[in-house]
């Protein structure tokens, strides 16, 4: 990852040349990281191949974050366009999660190459969350990924499916890149907000996001941020030939379903109560929400400034995400589903003494651990969004705004609107909650259970039990 993260850096100086801009912000970072990840590389044993239990998942993933977030400050601290340390922190985790909420007011300001690379380290923080998804989480077991995860022939390996994600990334990319510039937008724009809506981010190189351009390239941007909510295990069932196991997920029809549906409601009252013309009310509506669903943070408009009565539906998209799989934040469409299916169950058999049937999950039964895991990742989410509120409070802000911070930086949903005025207790509480989103949760959490600094003992998977 040092090595892809190094290489990462050389793609900003085209652009730093082209506007001459200094280079340095980006060779050295380059030389330092391609340097160290190649030393890493040469000195490790390389016997070991695989991941042997739950601790070494956990320091993995919190290890690949911390590269990620420590190689992405460089071309701040050098380039100094970033005076302040928390400030330079927070906007590296805030592209890295994919978030893009941002302490700039004004971007246009910035130089054109520290733009390029603060939406390309939302490119990157996408593509490492997907291969997590993928590759990680399942086989640790948490949160109910091990029943959304791809079931694949053990004769392949994780490098078979890691490659296959890697390329349906890329080609939704290149796909987003090439209409973005055919509909009149420039090729450094075009890139910076694919970077942006494929990983679900939403870092503009404009001040006023996406509302200065055409309708054309808004209903692009809407149609590829509701295609970066679609989970990735779709595009592989896909892509290798399994159509009906991908017609058979539930989850893509749900995500389809609420959005129309709070589509159709929004759009009704812009039109009716705030009577919006028809076109204005159905676009605006068309791209908030999907910009809500898929958790990615791109808007046309002030949606805070629409009739108080739309946003709680707004909120709850938050809450609820895009799908399992993807790299849209939120609790996710799959455990929502289930959710819903826990709660008909217990309505439709109120007797518990009954043996109940149990929830179903793409025409599967949900085991008893599974549906418990599910349930709980729910209710920590809550209570994770109740604790961020009230630290957000503590920091001085009005209880309606903490509110509306809290579930969008736990849902990894960009607030465009510039946080510079925020206090920097403020902005390291929304730091933790979009690195606690990004990760899941629970990875952040087992780092302050004790089981994970104990010895294993002779029995490698004594960690993975517990």
């Amino acid at each position: 990852m040092i090595l892809f993260t190094g290489t990462s850096f050389l793609l900003c100086i085209p652009y730093a040349i082209y506007y001459h801009e200094p280079l340095l912000p980006f060779y050295l970072p380059a030389l330092i990281a391609l340097i160290s990840g190649f030393l890493f590389y040469t000195v490790s044993d390389k016997k070991y191949e695989t991941i042997k239990n739950n601790r070494e998942r956990v320091v993995l993933i919190i290890s690949l974050w911390l590269v990620l977030i420590m190689a992405g400050t460089m071309p701040y601290f050098i380039s100094k366009t970033i005076p302040s340390t928390v400030d330079v922190f927070f906007e590296t985790i805030s592209g890295m999660t994919a978030t893009g909420s941002s302490i700039l007011t004004n971007p246009e300001g910035f130089p054109k190459s520290i733009l390029f690379w603060r939406s390309l380290t939302h490119w990157i923080g996408g593509l490492a969350t997907i291969g997590i998804l993928f590759i990680i989480m399942p086989s640790l077991n948490v949160g109910g990924y091990e029943l959304f995860s791809v079931k694949e022939n053990p004769a392949r390996s994780f490098r078979f499916v890691a490659v296959r994600v890697f390329m349906i990334y890329c080609v939704l990319t290149l796909a987003q890149v090439l209409l973005l510039f055919t509909g009149g937008m420039n090729l450094f724009e075009s890139l910076c907000h694919s970077f942006g809506t494929v990983s679900t981010g939403c870092f503009s190189p404009k001040n006023d996001s996406i509302a200065g351009y055409s309708f054309y390239l808004q209903y692009i941007m809407a149609f590829f941020m509701f295609l970066s909510g679609v989970s990735y295990v779709i595009y592989y069932l896909v892509i290798t030939g399994k159509w009906k196991e991908a017609a058979r997920v539930e989850e893509s029809r749900i995500y389809l379903i609420v959005l129309v549906s709070v589509l159709a409601l929004v759009a009704g009252m812009l039109y009716f109560k705030v009577e919006k013309e028809f076109t204005a009310a159905f676009r605006e509506s068309v791209f908030q929400v999907t910009s809500f669903v898929s958790s990615s943070g791109y808007s046309v408009t002030n949606y805070l400034k629409w009739p108080s009565h739309i946003l709680p539906l707004l909120y709850l998209l938050l809450f609820i995400g895009g799908c399992s799989g993807s790299a849209s934040g939120g609790i996710k469409m799959s455990r929502f589903l289930v959710l819903l299916k826990n709660l008909r169950l217990q309505f439709k058999i109120p007797d518990l003494s009954l043996n109940q049937p149990p929830v179903k999950y793409n025409r599967i039964n949900i085991d008893e651990n599974n549906n418990l895991s599910i349930l709980t990742f729910i209710t920590v989410f809550g209570i994770l969004f109740v604790v961020g509120t009230i630290f957000l409070s503590l920091c001085g802000t009005d209880l309606e705004r903490s509110v509306f911070l809290a579930v969008s930086a736990l849902s990894t949903y960009g607030y465009n609107m510039g946080l510079s005025d925020f206090p920097n207790s403020g902005k390291m509480v929304l730091s933790f909650l979009m690195i606690a989103g990004r990760l899941e949760i629970y990875p952040l959490l087992l780092l302050f259970l004790p089981w994970l600094y104990k010895s294993a003992g002779n029995n490698p998977e004594d960690a993975s039990e517990r």
